[in-house]
C-alpha cells in the first residue's frame, strides 16, 4: 500500500463504538492514583451519569457537586479530557480558579494520565514545543486549553466543552463568564 492511501487509511478510521465509560475504563491511565492506575467506575457509581452527559450532544449545562475524595477529579476530568483528546476531538477547556491550582493539576495530574494512556501518548506535543504552551496544548486534532476563571481566559474562543474545577472558590460573575 502506497504512504498517502495508508496515511489516509489511517486517517478515516471508524469511530470507537465504546461508550465513554468502557472507553475509560479500558484506555484511561491514571499514574498518580493511590488506589489503582486504572479507572473504575463501579467503585464511584455516580460518577457515571455526569460522564455520560460529555456524549450527549443536546447536554448544555451539567452541575456535579460531590464530597472532597470522591473521584470528581480523577473520573471526570482526567477521565473526560482524555477522552476528548482521544475520541471526540472537540475543542475544550479545563478551567481552575486560579493559574497555579491549573499549572500544578495540568503538570501533576493532565499531562502524566495523557502520556500514561495509550490512545493520547502520541498525540501530545513535547514539553518545549510551541504547540505546547502554559494556556493550551494544540494536539494534532484539537487545542486543549488550561486556564482560570477569569474574564480574559473565559472569552473569545470557540470552545465545545468546557469543564470547571472548584467554581466554589471561583470570583463572583465568572460561572456567568464560563456560560
Amino acid at each position: 500500500m502506497s504512504l498517502a492511501l495508508e496515511t489516509f487509511a489511517q486517517a478515516m478510521k471508524p469511530a470507537d463504538e465504546r461508550g465513554i465509560r468502557q472507553w475509560v475504563e479500558e484506555e484511561v491511565v491514571v499514574p498518580h492514583s493511590i488506589k489503582s492506575p486504572n479507572v473504575d467506575y463501579s467503585l464511584t457509581p455516580m460518577l457515571v451519569d455526569p460522564l455520560e452527559c460529555l456524549e450527549d450532544e443536546d447536554t448544555r449545562e451539567l452541575v456535579l457537586m460531590a464530597p472532597t475524595g470522591s473521584g470528581k477529579t480523577t473520573g471526570i476530568i482526567e477521565a473526560a479530557s482524555t477522552w476528548l483528546i482521544g475520541e471526540r476531538q472537540a475543542n475544550a477547556a479545563i478551567v481552575f480558579h486560579t493559574q497555579a491550582a491549573i499549572n500544578k493539576w495540568r503538570q501533576t495530574r493532565g499531562e502524566p494520565t495523557w502520556k500514561a494512556s495509550k490512545k493520547t501518548s502520541n498525540l501530545l506535543p513535547p514539553p518545549m514545543s510551541p504547540k505546547n504552551k502554559k494556556e493550551y496544548i494544540r494536539f494534532p486534532n484539537m487545542t486543549l486549553q488550561t486556564i482560570f476563571a477569569s474574564t480574559s481566559q473565559l472569552q473569545g474562543d470557540t470552545i465545545k466543552v468546557m469543564i470547571g474545577d472548584e467554581l466554589w472558590e471561583w470570583k463572583p460573575d465568572m460561572l456567568e463568564e464560563l456560560r
